[in-house]
This record gives C-alpha cells, sequence and structure tokens, in this order.
C-alpha cells in the first residue's frame, strides 16, 4: 500500500480509538456514567461507574478491547489473513493492535491500581485458571502484535501464523467468559453492555466462520 491509503485506515483505527479512550477517561474521572440504563444490568452498577473511577476505567477499557478486537478476530476467521488483499490485513491489524493497547491498559488498571497486584485476591475472584489464562493472553498478544507489525503480512512464517491463531481463538474463548458466562454467574456485576458485546463477539465469529467455510476467495485474494 502506498502512504496515503496507508494513513487513511490509520485515521479510520486510531482516531475512533483515542476518542473512545479519552471519553471514557474524562467520564470517570468526572464521576459521568454514559452508559444508558437498559444496558446497564446491575442495578449498583451505575453508582459503582459513576462513584469509582478506578473501576470505571477497568470496565471502559475492556469494553473498548471488545469494540477494536471483535472486529478484529471477525476478518481473521474469515480471511487467511497472510493472502487477503493489502487493505484487509492493514485494518485487521490495526483493529487488533488497538484491542491489545486498550487489553493492556484494562490490565494494568485490574491488577496494579484495583487489586493492587494482590493476585492471591485476583485468584479468590476470579479463579486459577480464568487467571491464567488473561495473563498468558496478554503476554502471548503482545509479542504476536509486536512480531506483526514488524515483519509485515506473510512474515514470521508458519510459528507466526500458529501464533496469531493462538491469540485470537485464547481471546474469543476469555471473552465469552468474560462477557457471558460470568454475567450469568454473577461473578462480576451485572453490565448489560458487556454481555451485548460478548454476544456481538459470538455473533462475528460465527458469521465469519461460515463465510470462510462457504466462500472462497479468488485467486488474487481480493
Amino acid at each position: 500500500m502506498n502512504p496515503v491509503p496507508r494513513f487513511a485506515t490509520f485515521a479510520n483505527v486510531f482516531i475512533p480509538f483515542a476518542s473512545l479512550l479519552t471519553g471514557a477517561n474524562l467520564c470517570a474521572e468526572a464521576g459521568i456514567n454514559p452508559v444508558p440504563a437498559a444496558l446497564a444490568g446491575d442495578p449498583h452498577l451505575k453508582g459503582l461507574l459513576a462513584g469509582n473511577p478506578t473501576f470505571a476505567r477497568v470496565m471502559y477499557s475492556i469494553w473498548i478491547t471488545f469494540l477494536f478486537a471483535t472486529p478484529a478476530v471477525g476478518l481473521f476467521l474469515l480471511f487467511d489473513i497472510r493472502r487477503a488483499a493489502p487493505v484487509v490485513h492493514r485494518y485487521w491489524l490495526l483493529l487488533w493492535s488497538f484491542g491489545f493497547v486498550a487489553y493492556a491498559i484494562h490490565s494494568y488498571f485490574a491488577t496494579v491500581v484495583w487489586f493492587e497486584s494482590d493476585f492471591a485476591q485476583i485468584v479468590e475472584r476470579q479463579s486459577l485458571p480464568v487467571v491464567i489464562v488473561n495473563y498468558v493472553l496478554l503476554a502471548a498478544w503482545g509479542v504476536e502484535v509486536v512480531a506483526s507489525v514488524a515483519l509485515g503480512q506473510g512474515g514470521g512464517g508458519v510459528w507466526l501464523h500458529r501464533l496469531q491463531w493462538f491469540t485470537h481463538l485464547l481471546f474469543l474463548a476469555a471473552a465469552i467468559v468474560a462477557a457471558v458466562v460470568f454475567y450469568h454467574s454473577g461473578t462480576t456485576p451485572k453490565a448489560g453492555f458487556s454481555l451485548l458485546l460478548g454476544v456481538a463477539l459470538i455473533a462475528f465469529a460465527a458469521f465469519a466462520i461460515v463465510g470462510r467455510i462457504f466462500w472462497r476467495e479468488p485467486a488474487s485474494g481480493q
């Protein structure tokens, strides 16, 4: 891709990401709850989001993660990202990378600020398997994003493509547990918006898998 479409695709992803992240941070700091009552779910959630900036940042950052990682997962499952059209690869890489940035921010606020790095409390709250999956995802996703950006489309060979499959499937599993299973089990405050994002992720993934099975890309990869 020449510099013009490369910049345009970057702007199309970065500007919404920066705007959402800034708006979420300002809402958390000002104690403003931007979530409509119909999507609140837990009656106490509105007060938690408006009355605790740290908790609000934890929630808003994971929601932003979903908003950017969900379409990236859909693109990855629908296309062979190594041979897809450059614009498809570009959008996937940008969405997936900024999704990771949001997840890293979420992990920081959840681990260091909210739980004050008390891993015993984190394990007691979420269970050891969930905690392990979350931190393995954080590490693997970070390595994969750096490698994907540095090596470019088709770079890295089989090992990178396998790592990409690993991180996408692990994110899919972890996100469904966090947004859907935890919602019904009461492990976390029932946020209707979280459930909506989880259902959207499942729908995007299912559509992409069905599309990949029944639709064949032309030889040019377009």
